[in-house]
C-alpha cells in the first residue's frame, strides 16, 4: 500500500501543480540523499515524495492500523534574493506558494484509496542559501494517513498430506502422482 499511495500523491500533484518541472518519489533508506539532490537540481521548481516511515496501532486480535508518513520537499530556486526563494515573484512561484498549493491538493483527501484523509504534519525549512553556486530553498511538508491491515489465515490447512500429480509431455492424462503423509 506505500506505493499506491506514494504514486497516488505524486499522481494529484502532478494534475493540481502541473507548472512544476519535476514530480519525483524517492526511497529515503536508500542512503543516496545525494541522489534526491541531484534529481531536484535539474528541474526546478521540483517536489519529491519520501516515504519518511510509521507505526502499526493494534485494533483487533487479527487488525492493525498502519500509520505511514510521508514527506513532500519543495524546492525552488531564485537568484534574486533569499526573500524570492520563499516569497517568489511575479513571474516565478516561490516555495511557500507551492506549498499553499500542495496544501490545497493534499490535506483531506483519500486519493481514491482505502485510506484515511492526507492529513498534514509539521512543515520544516530543510534549506535556504547557496549551493553549489545556486540559490536555493528546500522545505519539507509531511503528511500522514493510515489504513487497515488484516492477518492472512493460513488456507493451505495442516499441511500433514502433500499429494502432486505428474504429466508427461504429450501425454494427456496424468502420468503418476504421488501421496506424501507427513507424521
Amino acid at each position: 500500500m506505500i506505493a499506491e499511495v506514494e504514486l497516488a500523491i505524486k499522481a494529484r500533484i502532478e494534475a493540481r501543480l502541473s507548472y512544476l518541472a519535476a514530480v519525483i518519489t524517492y526511497q529515503g533508506d536508500s542512503g543516496h540523499i545525494e541522489d534526491l539532490l541531484e534529481e531536484l537540481l535539474r528541474r526546478l521548481p521540483a517536489v519529491a515524495i519520501v516515504f519518511s516511515g510509521g507505526k502499526f496501532e493494534r485494533v483487533s486480535g487479527t487488525t492493525w492500523r498502519k500509520h505511514a508518513r510521508f514527506q513532500v520537499i519543495v524546492s525552488t530556486e531564485n537568484k534574486r534574493s533569499e526573500e524570492a526563494r520563499r516569497h517568489g515573484t511575479a513571474t516565478e512561484k516561490g516555495n511557500y506558494t507551492i506549498q499553499e498549493d500542495l496544501e490545497s491538493a493534499l490535506i483531506g483527501h483519500d486519493l481514491g484509496l482505502d485510506i484515511t484523509e492526507l492529513v498534514p504534519g509539521e512543515v520544516d525549512s530543510l534549506f535556504s542559501g547557496e549551493m553549489s553556486g545556486r540559490s536555493l530553498a528546500f522545505y519539507g511538508i509531511e503528511f500522514e494517513t493510515s489504513w487497515l491491515v488484516e492477518r492472512v489465515e493460513d488456507t493451505a490447512g495442516d499441511m500433514t498430506e502433500i499429494e502432486g500429480t505428474y504429466t508427461l509431455p504429450d501425454a494427456v492424462e496424468a502420468s503418476a502422482s504421488d501421496l506424501v503423509r507427513l507424521t
